[in-house]
């Protein structure tokens, strides 16, 4: 019969009492695991391997990583390319991205190359409005995004004009 176990050395784990309920420590830089058998007789030591101090880590590891395997991005992401009539690429366009449901917008510029990346667009039906100063305007309608879709919208081309 077990009335105690304990490890040694730098960590702990013990069942404490018979008679109440069982209290439970554990600690994974323990190195050695001591069980006394009943008090008549000498205690028995039995010694846990590197290899199965490495393992509690390790199936920690897995099961952290697993959970995050389960977890779905609920956004999507628009992208573009503002381009002029002879196909050079426009820096700094303005592009405005409304949702036709909400109003909810949000603007931001076009990169050096005439890139534009919306990253976290919640799923929904949206307007996009590019514009820039020397060039007319340009909108395009009824951009539906889901859920962890990357939607292209390809080159946009602003004619030269006023600015609208």
């Amino acid at each position: 019969m077990l009335n105690h176990a304990g490890l040694t050395r730098r960590g702990a784990w013990s069942i404490v009492g018979l008679s109440g309920s069982p209290k439970w420590e554990c600690r994974a830089e323990a190195l050695r695991v001591v069980h006394k058998a009943a008090p008549a007789s000498a205690p028995e030591e039995v010694t846990m391997s590197q290899r199965k101090l490495r393992i509690v880590p390790a199936v920690c590891s897995l099961v952290l990583l697993g959970m995050t395997a389960f977890t779905q991005n609920i956004t999507g992401v628009i992208v573009g390319t503002v381009k002029d009539g002879a196909g050079a690429v426009i820096p700094n366009a303005q592009i405005t991205l409304t949702n036709q449901q909400t109003r909810a917008a949000q603007t931001i510029r076009s990169n050096e190359v005439g890139i534009f990346v919306f990253p976290s667009v919640l799923p929904g039906t949206y307007t996009v409005d590019v514009s820039m100063a020397g060039f007319r305007s340009h909108q395009v309608r009824d951009v539906t995004v889901t859920m962890n879709e990357r939607r292209s919208l390809g080159e946009i081309v602003l004619q030269v004009g006023q600015v609208q």
